[in-house]
């Protein structure tokens, strides 16, 4: 679960999941670069003056509702992030 501090803990999950086989990779860009490929109103985010793009294979497991026994088959997942 995500959450940005203890202020934003979640009481009630609406899903359990777990993410094994996890890669990450990470490449910097010009700011720029980044910037025309988002959407309007998004602004892009740097660290040291670049813009980083980070590409995170990995595989989802056991994922089903809470205090349910039954769960889907894993699946394999990737997420693209900047």
């Amino acid at each position: 679960m995500v959450s940005y501090g203890p202020e934003q803990r979640v009481h009630v999950p609406e899903l359990c999941a777990a993410w094994r086989e996890q890669t990450f990779l990470h490449w910097a860009y010009a700011p720029e670069r980044v910037q025309r490929l988002l959407p309007d109103g998004l602004v892009v985010d740097t660290y040291e003056g670049s813009a980083w793009v980070s590409l995170t294979p990995f595989v989802m497991a056991g994922v089903r509702p809470p205090g349910c026994p039954a769960a889907l088959p894993d699946f394999a997942e990737t997420n693209l992030r900047t």
